[in-house]
């Protein structure tokens, strides 16, 4: 696996139509993850942080993807995960409906002021309409070249459904950021619960896993909690805590697949190696 996490210092592409761009935005930063279905061992990762100044999120993200000139290379495929705090979990279909989306979602947060757009989860069958800053949505548009924009809990939830594919067991699945803890709860194979929290303390997503597994009323003796994500001392430390109040704590595994686009696949971004097996 190659890297490259110094804006404007990146691998040049010879052939970038028969490579696939996945891009994560967060508040804090951009990671990139460039494969080749072609090409074994492929992946190439990095990181771009954004610019902590006075100007606006919609401008430090503008500057972060214009400093790194991969990024705008005319790819095969582009895909975007963009991480939103602000959003409703919808019936297929219900957001293809814009009116009824922006009713929905004005019900659920009437104060809000950004661009409203929405992505389907074909294999759990529902929709998501999350918020964007304002203009940031028409700036990826017209910046990548036909992205596909999804919300930052599309693979996630995704992957989980599968996993839970053919079971009858709850089971909850956390994905462990730095700061960022994102849930989704499932019995056998429908979706129960889709959220995400901010925390400082580990111990703060402690409380809201544990919140979360009461609300669902998921019993601590029998259903199943799967831990993943890169912020390994949060991961490991938050395992431990759960572990105190449920039999069944596990570490995610990486599905195999994933091996095949780098030997060190797991050392890159979880949420967009998982995107990158949701085709």
């Amino acid at each position: 696996m190659k890297t490259a996490s110094k804006p404007g210092v990146s691998p040049q592409l010879q052939h970038p139509e028969l490579w696939n761009l996945l891009l994560g935005i967060d508040e804090t930063q951009l990671n990139y993850l460039l494969y080749s279905p072609a090409q074994d061992n492929s992946l190439i990762t990095g990181t771009v942080p954004l610019s902590d100044t006075q100007e606006s999120y919609l401008k430090a993200v503008e500057n972060a993807v214009y400093d790194t000139p991969l990024l705008l290379d005319d790819y095969r495929s582009v895909r975007l995960a963009v991480r939103s705090s602000r959003f409703i979990v919808l019936p297929a279909g219900a957001a293809a409906d814009e009116a009824l989306m922006a009713q929905a979602f004005a019900a659920a947060m009437p104060d809000a002021q950004g661009d409203i757009t929405h992505c389907h989860l074909p294999a759990n069958d529902v929709d998501i309409a999350f918020e964007l800053p304002k203009g940031m949505l028409s700036f990826l548009q017209r910046t990548f070249n036909m992205p596909v924009i999804v919300h930052h809990l599309y693979a996630h939830c995704e992957h989980a459904l599968k996993l839970n594919s053919g079971s009858d067991t709850a089971r909850m699945h956390l994905h462990v950021g730095e700061h960022t803890i994102d849930v989704a709860v499932f019995r056998g194979d429908k979706l129960q619960l889709a959220n995400s929290f901010t925390f400082d303390d580990v111990n703060d997503a402690a409380y809201f896993a544990l919140h979360v597994w009461k609300t669902c009323r998921l019993d601590s003796q029998n259903h199943e909690a799967i831990v993943t994500g890169n912020a390994h001392a949060q991961r490991d430390a938050l395992t431990a805590t759960l572990r105190r109040y449920i039999t069944y704590v596990m570490p995610g595994i990486l599905p195999a697949a994933a091996l095949r686009l780098g030997d060190n696949a797991h050392q890159a971004p979880t949420d967009l190696i998982l995107l990158s097996l949701c085709e």
